[in-house]
């Protein structure tokens, strides 16, 4: 029978408990955490459980196991079960949302010019099917408080704005947005708002209940750093009686329980559940390592990251809150850009020159007209990583590279 995690020493260097390429500097679990080597262990070792005995596994544990859970996961995030339904990523998630959200033609949804791309393109084309508007508020630049933030996005609600979609911690310029207080001005005006939180999971403590929002959407495979393949919707109240999934299957328990909302959800057709059902180990990992360590050791790194590069590319930043609306990852401007001839999907040569000349793994991006290096820390990363990485910087700086 599975047993979970097993047993690691926690005496060794943290980056002995990951197995990533000696070779490689690794700076990018903002967009690809990798499991912990327990972590891996204990998905591959349900994964062998299954293979050995499938039809007891998807007609007598599988449920059970996914309740077991669900439950884990809520209570770590502030809510319960019941509230909580678990997905692939984030991205699946919000599809599920945008294709069960009401919206009648003229209704508004309103995003801002920080959302990750693909949330934006979702609703966009949601709006498009339903005939509704597609709305953008302009957030400040810099960013310099976070009642301006607030502001900026009511400074565009109408009377026909029915939901906000705001990130947690937004992908393009790693900024903590302050979706409690977001929430708390959406109920005065009888709106919904959709968290969209892949990067504050560990990065940040989540208390989703707290939060308030309507819906919340998450990948668990960044700084939770669960396998591949995690995620979770939250929502609450009626809301959950609604909600509809991308596939339609049977709907029902194939272990004979109750009825459930989540039944729709559940059985999709035959799919491989050990990614999802390994946030259990995922959940000890952290709780024997103390997600308190992981901020200690990861937000000085980033902070100095973000000083040393700011002094190689004197630039005005993105945004001037305190270190801590950064936490774990900063995005740091280091030229302009005219990216309209860009494809979508096209390596930046920066990025392209850091990975194959130099072995370091981290992402260039473009936004608003700048060109921003995004700088992301955990506990696998070192001091050395961070030196190596500015001195690199420095170098292709003087080469004329940068």
């Amino acid at each position: 029978m599975w047993t979970g995690l097993p047993e690691f020493d926690l005496s060794q260097p943290w980056k002995n408990l990951w197995s990533i390429d000696p070779d490689v500097t690794y700076l990018n679990c903002g967009s690809f955490g990798p499991s912990p080597i327990p972590v891996q262990e204990a998905h591959i070792a349900l994964l062998r459980e299954i293979e050995s005995y499938p039809a007891r596994f998807f007609f007598q544990t599988r449920e059970d196991l996914y309740e077991k859970t669900t439950n884990r996961l809520a209570q770590y995030l502030g809510t319960k079960g019941d509230n909580l339904l678990l997905a692939g990523n984030a991205t699946i998630a919000m599809n599920i949302v945008a294709q069960s959200f009401p919206l009648d033609p003229g209704d508004e949804v309103l995003l801002n010019n920080h959302e990750y791309g693909a949330v934006q393109l979702i609703w966009r084309e949601t709006c498009q099917r339903q005939g509704a508007v597609y709305g953008m508020a302009e957030l400040p630049h810099p960013i310099n408080s976070p009642e301006a933030i607030v502001e900026s996005i009511f400074a565009r609600v109408t009377d026909r704005t029915r939901l906000i979609v705001v990130s947690h911690i937004t992908s393009p310029t790693a900024i903590q947005l302050p979706v409690k207080a977001i929430c708390e001005r959406a109920r005065k005006h009888d709106i919904a708002v959709c968290v969209d939180g892949p990067h504050a999971i560990l990065m940040h403590p989540v208390d989703l209940d707290d939060i308030g929002c309507q819906y919340y959407t998450a990948s668990c495979h960044k700084w939770f750093m669960a396998p591949f393949g995690t995620g979770f919707l939250h929502t609450r109240g009626a809301l959950k009686s609604n909600l509809k999934p991308l596939v339609t299957s049977w709907a029902r328990s194939l272990s004979g329980r109750p009825k459930h909302w989540k039944d729709r959800f559940l059985w999709q057709g035959t799919s491989n559940d050990a990614a999802l059902l390994s946030m259990l180990p995922t959940l000890d990992f952290w709780n024997k390592i103390g997600e308190e360590t992981f901020r200690r050791h990861a937000f000085p790194l980033v902070q100095q990251a973000h000083e040393r590069i700011a002094e190689l590319f004197p630039r005005e930043p993105i945004c001037t809150l305190p270190p801590e609306w950064n936490g774990s990852m900063v995005s740091i401007p280091i030229g302009v850009t005219d990216d309209s001839n860009r494809n979508i999907g096209q390596p930046d040569t920066l990025q392209t020159t850091l990975r194959e000349e130099f072995g370091i793994e981290i992402p260039i991006t473009y936004w608003n007209g700048l060109k921003l290096i995004r700088v992301s820390v955990h506990l696998c990363t070192e001091q050395r990583d961070i030196d190596y990485l500015v001195d690199t910087l420095k170098k292709l700086k003087d080469r004329g590279t940068i």
